[in-house]
Order: structure tokens, then C-alpha cells, then sequence
């Protein structure tokens, strides 16, 4: 069966078809109706320019191709991975992870200083 043959057998039912699309439209009503709206957004800006500085492309008609900038030092990936250690190096993405420090008591009682995961 091709796709004009669907359209045509669609028409054809028109009474099964044009109940299920209402039925389908009130479900997502119903559903965005009662789903809890909460919008939530982070963002992070990391501005970098290359060791030689920026450039400008010698024919205006082609400019500069686009290019990731996270992969595109001349360190390789160290910068990349020093923005991910930065990035991760939060408290709330220690929380998150499960690394939090916290007071510990010794075996004597006094408190210690939660051990530093190496």
C-alpha cells in the first residue's frame, strides 16, 4: 500500500478516523492540563580565542568555516578538560555524584575530617 492509497482508505473511514483524531486531541489537552509546568534552564559561556589570536578570512565571499570550540585548541583536549574539571569541581555536582564532605566522627569521638576521594 503506497501513501495516497492510506489518504484514500483514511477518507473512506472518515467515521473512525475523525473520532480518533478528537479523542487524541483531548488526551494532549487533558494531559497539558493536568502536567505540572516547570521550566528549568542552565547554560554555561566559555569564551576562548586561539594562541594566535582571532582571524579574519582573506575572501569575504567565504567566511571562516564553523567549528566546535571546545575541540579546537592547540593543547588538544586540555582545555577541554579543564572546563569539564571546573565544571564538575561544584558543590552542588559533588551533591550530585555523591562525594559531598562532611564531618565524620573518629573512633575516639572527636571529629575528623571526612577522607578526600583521590
Amino acid at each position: 500500500m503506497d501513501f495516497w492509497a492510506t489518504v484514500t482508505v483514511l477518507f473512506r473511514r472518515w467515521y473512525v478516523t475523525v473520532p480518533a483524531f478528537l479523542l487524541t486531541i483531548a488526551a494532549a489537552l487533558g494531559v497539558y492540563a493536568v502536567a505540572p509546568k516547570t521550566f528549568v534552564s542552565t547554560s554555561a559561556i566559555v569564551l576562548t580565542l586561539p594562541v594566535t589570536g582571532g582571524s579574519l578570512p582573506s575572501d569575504p565571499k567565504f567566511p571562516n568555516p564553523s567549528t566546535n570550540p571546545l575541540v579546537t585548541f592547540d593543547q588538544g583536549l586540555n582545555m577541554t578538560s579543564a572546563i569539564l574539571i571546573q565544571a564538575l569541581n561544584t558543590p552542588k555536582a559533588a551533591a550530585e555524584v555523591g562525594g559531598c564532605r562532611r564531618a565524620v566522627t573518629s573512633r575516639s569521638g572527636s571529629p575528623a575530617a571526612a577522607p578526600t576521594p583521590s
